[in-house]
């Protein structure tokens, strides 16, 4: 940024840094500092921290050549980009209550089928005691099937938790992110944004 030609057309120096104008002029350096400690939410309710607030989403808009898009604006459309109208109908994956209720069902149909697999797997050890062969083979099986169970649940969760929106072109990250926690636009406090007034 110029300040010379800023001060020329009447522009105070708190007016250098100005992101979303057109007549935004280059970087402006300043300095300053902040700390912000963010950890997961199950680390920090172990931990007993003072939650202050939940990042729901965090973006970037790049052009795969820099580091950011400068053009005003086009961060903010990237993440309430989604496709709408008569023809797609909106999500009810937005439904907190919906994926809730299917995430439910996702985990106990995976407890059953562990607890199935392990009752057969007792039957078998039964069947096979004494001989130490089949009882390792019966032990390496129980670890393969406290495993999938593990899996099993990871995938409920990548299907009805926090990604859900994940490449859903009719709910954009922004809706999405915000519906992982039962909220709307309206219910947003504080938006933060990053502009360097670059061209």
């Amino acid at each position: 940024n110029n300040s010379v030609e800023d001060a020329a057309k009447g522009r105070f120096p708190k007016e250098a840094s100005r992101p979303m104008t057109d007549s935004r002029a280059g970087f402006v350096e300043a300095q300053g500092s902040g700390v912000q400690l963010l950890m997961d939410a199950e680390l920090a309710i172990e931990m007993g921290v003072p939650i202050y607030g939940v990042i729901g989403l965090t973006n970037t808009a790049t052009d795969k050549e820099g580091r950011s898009i400068p053009a005003p604006g086009r961060g903010i459309l990237t993440t309430a980009r989604e496709v709408n109208g008569p023809s797609v109908p909106s999500s009810a994956l937005l439904d907190f209550n919906f994926r809730m209720s299917q995430l439910e069902q996702d985990l106990a149909d995976v407890q059953t089928w562990k607890n199935r697999e392990k009752s057969r797997l007792e039957s078998l050890a039964k069947q096979a005691e004494g001989d130490k062969k089949h009882q390792a083979d019966l032990k390496m099986r129980t670890e393969v099937v406290e495993d999938m169970a593990r899996k099993k649940r990871q995938g409920a969760y990548a299907t009805w938790g926090q990604g859900f929106y994940k490449g859903l072109p009719n709910v954009s990250p922004l809706r999405g992110a915000l519906a992982v926690w039962g909220l709307t636009a309206d219910d947003i406090g504080v938006g933060s944004f990053h502009g360097t007034s670059t061209k």
